[in-house]
């Protein structure tokens, strides 16, 4: 019990000494303060929805990505195929390329 009359105490004393050093009432200060508490709550809140949301989107994300894998394993599978069907053109062209050269 003494403990916490010394912190109180103590306490009592600090913000005493910044009123009188800032010139500060103690209403504008609770005023400030409340301001201050209020403002971050708010912010703290709109953190806490903005996260939800990203999280939500994340999880959409890797839903439809999974659900995209096919078309994109098929859309590399046709590419490597064209690729394939066109290097022996390439390596012409390359050639020719060589002997201007």
């Amino acid at each position: 019990m003494k403990g916490l009359l010394k912190l109180a105490g103590g306490a009592t004393g600090a913000l005493a000494v910044y009123l009188i050093a800032n010139r500060e009432s103690p209403q504008h200060f609770f005023e400030n303060s409340k301001q201050f508490i209020m403002q971050k709550t708010e912010q703290v809140q709109k953190f806490n929805r903005d996260k939800a949301q990203f999280n939500d989107a994340l999880a959409k994300f890797k839903v439809e990505l999974q659900r995209a894998q096919p078309v994109i394993r098929d859309m590399q599978s046709r590419m490597d195929e064209y690729t394939f069907e066109i290097q022996p053109h390439l390596d012409k062209i390359n050639d020719a390329i060589n002997r201007l050269k």
